[in-house]
């Protein structure tokens, strides 16, 4: 069946941990691994998903190497041509941020007390932001003492920022999309957000620069082309 296909340790593990780090709350409230919670129920033991995770990885193999026998350039051009929204970089911003952490994100005296003192510094941050001063209020946040800290937050995309982050009696819940998503793509070069509420903490942030995204030539587009072909 496998026709003396391997699957290594490395691929072996990464795939254990994609696994395991998809996560869920517990009927007490508590973050439990959803595998954990499956394999407690299945009754499987850890070297019985490993083998299954080993199978899955061969089968997957198979019917890949078994496509690509058939396959010639023309199929891949095809799917390049047909999709060409699939074949694009993504949007993507560069930011500068403010961010306090919370000490116990559920505890909301605190977290009120936290918003309060977040959203003097953003009517700080957007006076000097005017000014293209913003970073100046993000260096003079950053105290890691305190949890606080601030600068140049680096190049992101959609998927890269904090989760929306609402307590509620049984735990966290995250929204199909996140509104810090929205809020920062929204912002124009120069412009600050609101603040706003992840896992970690208060984010305030600026928008440096936005890029939109472009269309990939078929040279670069190949290896996401062969993803989508074994979708």
């Amino acid at each position: 069946l496998q026709e003396g296909l391997t699957a290594t340790n490395e691929e072996i593990e990464q795939r254990l941990n994609d696994i395991y780090q998809a996560s869920e709350r517990d009927e007490e409230g508590n973050v439990v691994s959803t595998a954990q919670r499956a394999i407690q129920a299945i009754g499987i033991s850890q070297a019985e998903l490993r083998e299954m995770v080993l199978n899955a990885i061969l089968s997957e193999k198979l019917i890949r190497s078994r496509m690509e026998a058939q396959l010639d350039e023309s199929h891949y051009r095809q799917v390049y041509e047909i999709q060409p929204q699939k074949f694009v970089t993504p949007l993507r911003a560069r930011l500068n941020f403010m961010r306090m952490r919370f000490a116990d994100a559920d505890d909301l005296r605190e977290r009120r007390r936290l918003q309060g003192i977040m959203e003097t510094w953003r009517e700080k941050a957007v006076k000097e932001a005017k000014r293209g001063k913003f970073l100046d209020v993000a260096r003079e946040f950053h105290n890691p003492e305190l949890g606080q800290h601030g600068g140049d937050y680096g190049w992101v995309t959609e998927s890269s920022l904090p989760i929306d982050y609402t307590p509620s009696g049984r735990g966290v819940v995250i929204q199909a999309r996140s509104t810090i998503v929205d809020e920062v793509f929204r912002l124009k070069p120069g412009e600050v957000s609101k603040v706003l509420t992840s896992q970690y903490g208060l984010y305030v942030f600026q928008m440096v620069e936005l890029q939109q995204p472009t269309g990939l030539t078929y040279e670069e587009a190949l290896p996401k082309v062969e993803s989508v072909l074994f979708e």
